[in-house]
């Protein structure tokens, strides 16, 4: 598993390094979920989605090299550090970024001044400045690295802002960027914390007991960056066969959950926001895309798909197989 994420690390920092800039101009990105509502408005089942292009593709090239060589010289994660960078100021395209907050946090980065010259050397710029997207993201980079981001990563975010909501927010993000360094009980715990997912509280014993498969914790994660989730659930408390077989189910060995409210509003044919997370569910990138996935439309998106059946009409069955954990 750890071979095969420095494999992707590297390939994305090779890209990523290319077009390392000496000033960063931010330029607009049109995101894949507007697309996606236009998608929805087709009457086909067969659906044609980038699935590449919807994950990670929000990051504008010149953030993405900074977050990049930042990373490298620092060895942090890279979707982690990505993932501040979305949470504080949306890759600094936020316009409030520039202009210091109610705590007087301010930049790229959201550094209070006097954090910020802790570690403003971090670029190696003769005259650092908290405004300079490099300086900042250097500087993040640097405090993440000093406060442990590698191996306890939620310690490390707390460390940089003091909130539990916070932290499970920048971990669906850095998910969502392609980070896999989470264990069973780092990605249980963003799931509970998250305040975009609201999981049944029958069933929040098993995120604790970590019974759940980090594929489909990764999942909740990545899907609750676009979506509000709720009424998730169960995990493993549901019945051991598949119903009307003698197939056991996905559920018994807490690879699969069920998702009964989306966007605020019941499961059901008619649930727009609902439709648009199966569509989501199926172009997540290939080692967090469910194997199955059930819900109350039958929809096609490349080689992934989503079928119906009369006991899957009132929510989204997220399920894998018993392939192993990343």
């Amino acid at each position: 598993m750890i071979a095969a994420v420095a494999v992707v690390q590297k390939a994305r920092l090779a890209k990523a390094l290319v077009p390392i800039l000496g000033s960063v101009v931010l330029l607009p990105v049109v995101l894949l979920g507007a697309a996606g509502g236009a998608l929805m408005g087709g009457g086909s089942s067969q659906l044609t989605v980038d699935g590449t292009a919807a994950w990670g593709g929000d990051l504008p090239a010149e953030m993405a090299a900074l977050y990049a060589e930042a990373a490298y010289r620092f060895v942090v994660p890279l979707g982690v550090l990505e993932a501040v960078g979305k949470v504080e100021t949306d890759h600094c395209r936020n316009p409030l970024a520039m202009t210091p907050n109610s705590a007087g946090a301010v930049g790229c980065m959201q550094f209070l001044p006097s954090t910020f010259e802790r570690w403003a050397s971090a670029s190696g710029s003769a005259a650092p400045s908290i405004l300079d997207p490099r300086d900042s993201v250097f500087a993040s980079a640097a405090k993440l690295s000093a406060d442990g981001v590698a191996a306890d990563p939620w310690q490390a975010l707390w460390a940089y802002n003091h909130s539990d909501s916070y932290v499970a927010d920048v971990l669906a993000w850095a998910v969502a960027y392609g980070w896999r360094g989470g264990s069973r009980a780092l990605l249980g715990r963003a799931v509970a914390g998250h305040a975009r997912i609201a999981v049944r509280p029958s069933d929040a014993a098993d995120l604790a007991a970590e019974l759940v498969d980090e594929r489909v914790l990764s999942t909740l994660l990545a899907l609750a960056t676009r979506h509000r989730l709720a009424s998730v659930g169960p995990f493993t408390r549901h019945s051991h066969y598949v119903h009307g077989t003698s197939r056991v189910s996905n559920h018994v060995f807490g690879r699969a959950v069920d998702v009964a409210v989306v966007g605020g509003a019941p499961v059901d044919s008619g649930n727009d926001a609902a439709r648009r997370l199966v569509v989501d569910a199926l172009t997540l990138p290939d080692d967090i895309r469910p194997s199955e996935v059930l819900s109350p439309w039958e929809l096609r998106v490349g080689d992934a798909w989503s079928v119906t059946d009369a006991d899957h009409g009132n929510h989204v069955h997220l399920g894998f197989d018993g392939r192993s954990e990343r």
